[in-house]
């Protein structure tokens, strides 16, 4: 085979060859540019929209009904050896949702003179349905020597009532917090004789 017989391509013809590979490269990511931007810019949306959503419902706070605590709340004067009860009862319309239902939950704690946090004294972890009305429970502390138990002419006892559960009780905070929950208080002012 001679030189001559060996096809050659010309210099013009590779050169365009190699414009024309580029052209189709820039074609192409072109083409995908615009289908891209039409996509965008069509009324008819890929990404869906979220539905409404109703809106979250609110939290209601329960509220320590007054009315119905026994004894009621104020001062209150027993013997050192009286073994009584707290009861109280507490209404959250919250506890008649069919979705996530409230639980409530409720502390006892005393002011110490010495100390600028309360401290725990009882505590109820499940109270009780009130059978005629479903935004309504009850709880009671006791029956206790409370006179003998804390030992002290006059002791304030606060009821703290809440929607979460309350800090760890051996966490050093104030154990009335309830981290996120709603709460209610009341207090007895104990004087014991």
């Amino acid at each position: 085979m001679t030189r001559e017989s060996v096809p050659r391509i010309p210099a013009q013809n590779a050169q365009s060859s190699a414009y024309l590979r580029k052209a189709r490269g820039l074609a192409r990511g072109l083409l995908f540019l615009l289908s891209m931007s039409a996509l965008a810019n069509s009324p008819a949306c890929i990404i869906p929209v979220p539905l409404d959503r109703e809106p979250a419902p609110k939290n209601d706070v329960p509220q320590i009904l007054v009315s119905l605590a026994q004894p009621a709340f104020g001062r209150i004067s027993h013997a050192t050896g009286d073994l009584f009860d707290l009861s109280f009862t507490v209404e959250d319309r919250d506890l008649a949702r069919l979705e996530n239902p409230d639980t409530l939950y409720a502390r006892l704690v005393r002011d110490v003179s010495t100390s600028d946090i309360p401290v725990l004294t009882y505590e109820l972890t499940s109270l009780t349905p009130v059978s005629d009305d479903p935004e309504r429970v009850s709880g009671r502390f006791g029956p206790y020597l409370f006179c003998a138990v804390l030992s002290s002419p006059r002791t304030v006892l606060t009821l703290v009532v809440s929607d979460r559960k309350f800090v760890d009780q051996g966490s050093g905070m104030d154990p009335t917090l309830s981290p996120g929950g709603a709460t209610d208080s009341r207090q007895w002012i104990l004087e014991c004789q």
